[in-house]
């Protein structure tokens, strides 16, 4: 892994290629954020070599947080709440109108 960029998994010679030492604090961090797994082989190392624009991108907040957005977002979500069946007519009359719960306005002026 030594002539490749651990980020993007090409060879380092294809582009401009640092060898990162006092940033390697800052690739262990954006690792744990994104938790992608690089953690444990920037661990074992006391430099690592990268292309430099993949090393701004990675360690980027903006791109960590997009990145984690997306990561949500493709996650299907089990918290959402039963949504109500689109071909029932919501009567305002009889149901409350934020929670969609029987409304009754004598039971209400009773609780003031």
């Amino acid at each position: 892994m030594a002539d490749l960029c651990f980020i993007c998994d090409k060879k380092l010679s294809e582009g401009v290629s640092v060898n990162v030492v006092r940033g390697l604090q800052t690739l262990k961090t954006a690792s744990i954020e994104r938790n992608d797994g690089h953690i444990d082989y920037l661990n074992t190392l006391s430099s690592v070599n990268v292309h430099s624009e993949c090393r701004k991108v990675y360690t980027s907040k903006n791109v960590i947080i997009a990145s984690k957005r997306r990561t949500d977002e493709s996650e299907p979500s089990t918290s959402s709440a039963p949504r109500k069946k689109r071909n029932e007519v919501f009567d305002f009359g009889k149901l409350c109108l934020f929670c969609g719960q029987e409304a009754d306005e004598i039971a209400e002026k009773k609780k003031n």
